[in-house]
């Protein structure tokens, strides 16, 4: 199947799990082979999240959604945020805690499962009392190579997005076919990283991968950043003032890069490196 960054995509990804014999499961318990635990980390927007807790529904799929009690985004005690826990529930999911650090803000309203909210190495693992930390062994070992698969993704959605618009203007001229090789480049730049680092954990699944996950989504996050820079020189402003599928690629990527605070990490491996 083709891979594209979009629900109609998902849905083939859960039908494609259920016939492979997957089972969805839940953090309750320690995870088995076949086990398929979806997660879902609500950042942004409870509306979508419903959109795709329903999706999940239709095809037989449980997740487990993490939501945040302190998001500048959305408010669980709002009427919306009641709705939205209720609506869940009644769709057979888990409803967990997307937490800020170090505020563990559990309580009724959620199964006891927790998820850091712009994870660090330092502490993102540790011990959560009364509950399970998803970002914990069993449960994740890889988990900052997980966010930049999703950078990634939103990325080749924006490459996508400005190739067609670029293809769409019939024979190119040397701007826009530039722009069209840096383009690729800069997809293929970050297919390459996945793969390395896809590579070194499978090799040692024991080894500490903090630093490696730093340069990952230092490394994909600048090659993302090239990818919109060439597709605004080669595609004008049009395509990222429209809402199309390039405006919607640019603000997800550049949303979710700023969520995480790379730059402390980066100088930290530079001052290894200079010691």
């Amino acid at each position: 199947m083709a891979c594209g960054f979009t629900l109609e995509h998902y849905r083939e990804i859960l039908r494609a799990a259920r016939e492979g014999g997957y089972r969805f499961a839940a953090f309750a318990d320690s995870p088995v082979d076949g086990d398929l635990l979806l997660r879902h980390d609500i950042d942004l927007s409870l509306e979508a999240a419903i959109e795709m807790a329903e999706l999940e529904a239709e095809e037989g799929a449980t997740a487990t959604y993490l939501l945040m009690t302190r998001s500048v985004f959305y408010n669980l005690a709002s009427r919306e945020g009641e709705t939205a826990l209720a609506r869940f529930r009644e769709l057979g999911h888990r409803v967990g805690l997307h937490a800020v650090h170090p505020h563990v803000d559990l309580d009724d309203r959620f199964d006891p499962v927790v998820a850091w909210h712009n994870p660090n190495p330092e502490f993102m693992a540790g011990l959560v009392e009364g509950a399970v930390n998803v970002m914990s062994e069993p449960w994740f070992s890889r988990d900052a190579i997980r966010t930049a698969a999703a950078w990634a993704g939103m990325a080749d959605a924006a490459a996508d997005a400005a190739l067609a618009d670029l293809a769409a203007r019939g024979e190119p001229d040397d701007l826009r076919a530039l722009g069209a090789g840096r383009i690729v480049t800069a997809r293929a730049t970050i297919d390459r990283w996945l793969e390395h680092a896809a590579a070194r954990a499978d090799d040692d699944p024991e080894a500490d991968l903090r630093t490696l996950s730093v340069q990952l989504r230092e490394a994909i996050a600048g090659a993302a950043r090239t990818l919109l820079d060439e597709a605004a020189r080669a595609c004008g402003s049009r395509p990222f003032a429209t809402g199309g599928a390039l405006d919607r690629a640019r603000r997800d990527l550049e949303l979710f890069v700023l969520q995480h605070r790379l730059d402390p990490m980066v100088a930290r491996i530079g001052r290894e490196a200079l010691a």
